[in-house]
């Protein structure tokens, strides 16, 4: 019996133990197939970061079906980061090629350029800068801008205002000082920095050096005036007599033909007659070139006489209003005043249309202000932009004097031009 019975219990050790063998391999293979398989699909996927290998992982509705998918969206999101970051390193480049460029261009800019802060400080100060003014850049960087003059910093302030509140400046012309004192005209046109807001940070100043070139066109409109003068006087004394002794002959030969009662005295007559009227048309040519008379009432007399002359010529309202305690001792003064009145007259009639102008010249113990005022159809463009070219010769002539001038819209309609001279330079010759 118990022969039998370990033999009995040794069969079914023997079932037993092939039993739990397949059970075992049983459990391998699911594990091979449900388990190791996807994590060795998972790791190859991640190895050669190819999402494409557990693509049928992607499908199932189980954990490693969500890691799969998990997977995928992180190589997308790599993807997505990386074209990013690549785009954002091509821009970046792009920009700092760029950034180079500008600042090559501004390095070798004949012209100042200069950058300032909202606070009213130095951000840049090109070579072009150092060059026209005398500072270097680390004298000027992180401070107010050295070249303007006291009385020019309330002009200039309210320029930089303007510009920080988004507005644009063109040809902005004042006249400061370098570093060595001398006086320096300059042209500025400027435009708001922004920064990566959109908000303005500052500006930036380009800065032309016009001191050249106001200084040819200023002995331009000398040698102009000189020669106006030259041929005026000539015209005066050479013409002018001759015309006046043709004239007297003619007169003579008049009488001589009335007294022997011929039918050519009508004819004599005439000519007489047309020879005054040459006679006075080439004092009015000569006055027109050589306006102002000498003596400290020149410019009074002159600035009368040519309301007079315009009222008549055009048919209008055309008064002066002087004040006899105005003394222009310098003819050349008194000259660009008459020359500055004359242009402001001739732009009222002819591109203003007016029918009343008035001419004033009045002084105070600071003072002397020429005042040209019309009730036309305004100026067509604001006086800082479009100039033309009689405005332009009329600021040279201002400034050629120490003057200032303004050109303003009336209230109501018409133009009114101010030209104020400071009392010592009207007495300078």
């Amino acid at each position: 019996m118990l022969k039998e019975f370990n033999l009995m219990t040794t069969g079914q050790m023997g079932l037993f133990a092939v039993f739990a063998s397949a059970i075992i391999i049983a459990i391998f293979y699911f594990l091979l197939r449900w388990v190791n398989m996807p994590l060795a699909m998972i790791s190859r996927s991640l190895k050669t970061e190819d999402p494409q290998i557990i693509h049928s992982l992607e499908k199932k509705r189980n954990e490693f079906g969500n890691l799969a998918r998990m997977i995928v969206t992180f190589f997308q999101q790599k993807s997505d980061l990386v074209r990013e970051v690549s785009e954002r390193k091509r821009a970046e480049e792009a920009l700092r090629e760029s950034n180079e460029a500008l600042m090559a261009l501004i390095e070798a800019s004949p012209l100042a350029i200069v950058s300032i802060a909202a606070g009213q400080t130095v951000k840049m100060w090109n070579p072009a800068a150092e060059r026209m003014f005398g500072w270097k850049a680390e004298e000027v960087l992180g401070r107010p801008l050295p070249f303007v003059p006291p009385d020019k910093q309330r002009d200039v302030q309210s320029m930089i205002d303007r510009v920080i509140q988004g507005n644009i400046f063109t040809d902005f012309e004042i006249r400061c000082n370098k570093r060595d004192g001398a006086p320096i005209e300059l042209t500025i046109s400027s435009a708001p920095l922004r920064d990566e807001s959109g908000a303005i940070s500052g500006i930036m100043a380009v800065i032309h050096d016009t001191t050249v070139n106001r200084r040819l066109i200023q002995e331009i409109i000398e040698i102009s005036g000189r020669e106006q003068i030259r041929i005026g006087q000539d015209i005066h004394d050479g013409l002018s007599q001759h015309l006046t002794g043709i004239a007297f002959l003619s007169k003579v030969l008049e009488q001589k033909l009335a007294a022997k009662t011929s039918d050519e005295t009508v004819h004599a007559k005439e000519i007489t007659r047309l020879m005054n009227q040459a006679i006075e048309m080439t004092r009015g040519l000569a006055r027109g070139l050589s306006p102002v008379a000498l003596g400290e009432d020149g410019l009074l007399l002159s600035l009368r006489e040519l309301a007079d002359t315009v009222a008549r010529l055009f048919n209008i309202s055309c008064l002066f209003h002087g004040d006899g305690s105005v003394v222009i001792s310098s003819t050349t003064t008194a000259t660009h005043l008459f020359r500055i009145a004359q242009e402001a007259v001739n732009n009222a009639v002819k591109h203003g249309q007016a029918r009343t102008i008035i001419i004033s010249l009045a002084s105070n113990h600071e003072r002397t202000v020429l005042t040209i005022d019309d009730d036309g159809v305004g100026l067509a463009l604001p006086p800082d932009r479009g100039k033309g070219m009689g405005l332009h010769i009329m600021s040279y002539r201002a400034r050629m004097i120490g003057a200032s001038l303004s050109v303003e819209a009336r209230t109501g309609g018409g133009t009114v031009v101010n030209c104020a001279l400071q009392k010592t330079a009207a007495m300078e010759g």
